[in-house]
């Protein structure tokens, strides 16, 4: 996939992992009345699909996005992790309302119980807004990630990954020689006729079964992307759109102005739109009340807007970043990761496993496994436990 291609799927809607099992029954990718069973279409090799994903041409949609997890997590509840974090969306069963007009107006709305979290892109203004705690926060993007297309944007940094889209570049990214690639039988998807393009490791180190992205017949967008297990050989994590249009939502939809007794704060790094969670003394950033704004102009300092959670903590230090190995193979690994908050009592009570040399607290999951070694480093991998150690203590 070239790079352009990379950047215009992963802007096109706004994700954390890939997320959903398409192994319930759902309206979705149920035939619409009147419609074949399966949909009768040209029949496409493997290379001409894949071809047709990554020169996809949709600019704007709405939808609704159903999202699910069964990685064998317990219940984040227990852990004290609050409705409206993207840690939440690991375990159960979520849904999103997205709107895209081009890559520099994004909404996406995170059902929860009695609650919503939103993401807003408008131009140069984004913004995450919790309504349970009335916290709202804000950035104003450099000109460069706002209009200048050839330009690495870092207003992706301000909305979480949710979509199908992003989930199948994650998996598109894994194509390599190790990769076998394979058409399926055509189905629906909010009923649209799709193709099903499957990709799955050879390697006995991955704990990926395989991947199936279901590509829109018309566009060759990603609809829907399931991921099933090695180990149960079910679906383990899913994200499909359950409606969609590809008209182009009107332009009040982007629009965003703080509620009434709302808390505003002003974000230092775009990043740290994503978690809801904050932490005392992780790191700085402007907070003004917004009745108080409005009245006298003046800010005051704050804690971060980050969650003391992995998600953002590989956020935050993605300078501190690296990946070893290739393909499915592949471990990123964070130094110096803080492990806290939301996270830390999951991975305390984590059993202690030996990397090498170092011990290391082990979370297991039917799709992902993630250490937390000794010295303070997280490596996380969609690999068995035993091979990811051995990854890490080669290191």
């Amino acid at each position: 996939m070239n790079l352009r291609t990379k950047r215009r799927l992963r802007w096109l809607v706004p994700t954390a992992v890939v997320a959903v099992t398409a192994g319930i029954t759902s309206a979705s990718s149920i035939a619409p009345a009147g419609a074949d069973p399966v949909p009768v279409l040209p029949v496409l090799t493997p290379a001409q699909l894949l071809d047709k994903v990554r020169n996809v041409q949709v600019m704007t949609l709405t939808g609704d996005i159903s999202l699910s997890s069964h990685l064998g997590l317990p219940s984040l509840g227990s852990f004290g992790v609050r409705t409206g974090t993207l840690i939440e969306l690991l375990t159960g069963t979520h849904t999103a309302h997205v709107s895209v007009d081009g890559p520099e107006h994004v909404r996406i709305a995170l059902d929860a119980p009695q609650a919503e979290s939103d993401w807003i892109r408008n131009g140069n203004d984004a913004w995450s807004w919790d309504s349970s705690t009335q916290h709202v926060l804000h950035t104003t993007l450099p000109a460069a990630a706002a209009g200048d297309a050839s330009a690495e944007p870092s207003a992706d940094e301000t909305t979480p990954k949710l979509d199908p889209v992003a989930a199948a570049n994650q998996l598109l990214a894994s194509i390599d020689p190790t990769t076998l690639v394979t058409v399926r039988t055509p189905g629906y998807v909010a009923g649209r006729p799709v193709y099903e393009l499957v990709v799955a490791p050879r390697s006995d180190k991955s704990t990926i079964g395989d991947g199936v992205i279901s590509v829109d017949a018309a566009t060759g967008l990603p609809l829907a992307v399931r991921v099933d297990a090695k180990a149960t050989g079910k679906p383990a994590v899913d994200v499909r759109f359950t409606s969609v249009s590809f008209d182009k939502p009107a332009s009040s939809t982007f629009e965003f102005a703080p509620p009434p007794g709302s808390t505003v704060e002003e974000a230092s790094d775009p990043t740290q739109l994503l978690p809801f969670g904050r932490t005392d003394g992780e790191g700085r950033h402007h907070r003004r009340d917004n009745a108080a704004a409005s009245a006298n102009g003046t800010d005051t300092g704050a804690t971060a807007a980050l969650g003391s959670d992995p998600l953002a903590t590989a956020t935050r230090a993605r300078s501190k970043m690296t990946t070893i190995g290739t393909g499915w193979e592949s471990v990123a690994i964070v130094s110096s990761a803080s492990i806290g908050g939301q996270f830390q009592a999951l991975f305390d009570n984590a059993p202690v496993v030996q990397v090498g040399s170092h011990s290391a607290h082990l979370v297991s999951t039917s799709l992902i496994n993630a250490l937390v070694l000794d010295d303070g480093r997280l490596a996380i991998a969609a690999m068995t436990p035993d091979a990811l150690a051995a990854a890490v203590a080669a290191q």
